[in-house]
């Protein structure tokens, strides 16, 4: 697991919110995603009992909020879209029945999903 503090994903949170023009290997894209849907991680990251690394997924303008455990195998991704839909996916096996599922934005789900993924 990577050692995420809120301070730094508070600072990713300020570098997502300027409108950027990224290159990758897939294209240019404008990378924008709303005032309010960064508020509301920025909201939820103040309540997380484990910090996540906040990756910006440039070609869909969304944000995933990934763990990963040491086998380096494992991830659990917390996915918000433009739209502020929230969806999760694990391939750990004890909680994969979560694969690609719609969850509200329910801090004690969230939070209850991330203990599991960590035992």
């Amino acid at each position: 697991m990577k050692n995420n503090t809120l301070s730094n994903n508070l600072e990713m949170l300020e570098k997502i919110s300027i409108v950027q023009t990224i290159t990758t290997g897939l294209g240019e894209f404008e990378f924008s995603v709303p005032r309010c849907i960064l508020e509301q991680i920025e909201e939820l990251l103040y309540e997380l009992d484990v910090q996540p690394e906040i990756v910006p997924q440039y070609s869909e303008n969304n944000i995933f909020l990934q763990y990963e455990r040491d086998d380096d195998q494992s991830v659990l991704e917390f996915t918000i879209e433009r739209s502020g839909v929230m969806s999760v996916y694990t391939n750990y096996e004890p909680i994969e029945d979560l694969s690609y599922e719609e969850i509200d934005l329910d801090i004690d789900k969230i939070n209850e999903i991330i203990a599991k993924f960590y035992k």
